[in-house]
């Protein structure tokens, strides 16, 4: 048996390995194809203004999925084999990362401005839509990721291949829709058609999500509502912050000091909330967080 174990336990691993490495090399391939269609078709001007975008969206994003890859993964090929442990692991893990994914991508987008005017001053303010936009794509990226991180904890690599060839393949679609719109501008916008081919990108990783999502419910006994509400209380909580951090917008000029008000209103009705509607999630964060900050 413990023969068996073994072999077992090495097959699941190159198989993952084999779609991690495959994955990785498509990821490659189509990371520079906006900046390529940019340049080319609109100017070195507009792809500055796509690259500071891109470079400071990307930051947040991937370090929150490094984050969330490196804790869950482990820990869901532990129970890849208990199917009633791996269903309750994935809700955990999914409410964990609606928790802290939703709040930290919508506040950035609310607080796109004064990130940006702090840091820049106002040369930069074409790219802010797009550090935006790609914000609300990264969202979409974050929970296909941590649903793609499913899948492979059950060593389904070739399902991981399969999700990962239709992204690209929507991706590139979606691009093709959009690349006779990408030089257009309007009146103070010079960004108007990168807009258009990021909106196209958001469509794309919404119908690849929703795939992703598809295909983790008819491996893991759970429904596609359970996903939803692990998700929906956090964007209802987020949502409400965000109204009144815009509202602050309203009253403060000062960059370092809209920004410094946002943020902390932000997080304490976050917080607040959360407290109030009992979220275990947060609980659990918060004393997890007190626990080191003790040992410390």
């Amino acid at each position: 048996p413990l023969l068996q174990f073994s072999w077992k336990s090495l097959r699941s691993f190159m198989s993952v390995g084999t779609g991690v490495m495959f994955t990785s090399f498509l990821n490659t391939l189509f990371q520079n194809i906006y900046s390529f269609f940019i340049g080319n078709r609109v100017g070195m001007v507009s792809l500055g203004y796509y690259t500071q975008s891109d470079k400071w969206s990307k930051m947040g994003i991937m370090s929150i999925n490094q984050v969330l890859t490196s804790s869950f993964l482990p820990l869901l090929s532990e129970v890849q084999d208990n199917r009633e442990r791996f269903a309750r692991v994935t809700a955990k893990t999914s409410r964990f990362t609606a928790y802290l994914a939703i709040p930290a991508m919508g506040f950035c987008i609310v607080m796109a401005t004064p990130i940006f005017h702090a840091l820049f001053g106002s040369k930069w303010d074409a790219s802010i839509v797009l550090f935006q936009l790609l914000l609300v794509r990264g969202v979409f990226y974050l929970f296909t990721s941590l649903y793609s991180n499913y899948i492979l904890a059950l060593g389904r690599a070739k399902l991981i291949v399969a999700m990962e060839s239709l992204r690209d393949g929507v991706a590139l679609a979606a691009l093709l829709i959009t690349l006779p719109m990408i030089g257009w501008t309007a009146a103070g916008n010079p960004v108007y058609g990168i807009e258009i081919l990021l909106w196209g990108q958001i469509a794309a990783a919404f119908v690849t999500w929703v795939a992703t999502m598809i295909t983790a419910t008819r491996l893991i006994d759970r429904r596609m509502a359970d996903f939803l509400m692990d998700m929906l209380p956090y964007l209802f909580t987020t949502a409400a912050a965000i109204v009144a951090m815009w509202a602050i917008s309203l009253m403060i000029s000062n960059a370092w000091l809209l920004l410094a008000v946002q943020g902390c209103v932000g997080v304490a009705i976050y917080i607040i909330v959360n407290w109030i509607a009992k979220s275990k999630v947060q609980a659990d964060a918060l004393e997890y967080l007190l626990g080191r900050f003790r040992r410390h």
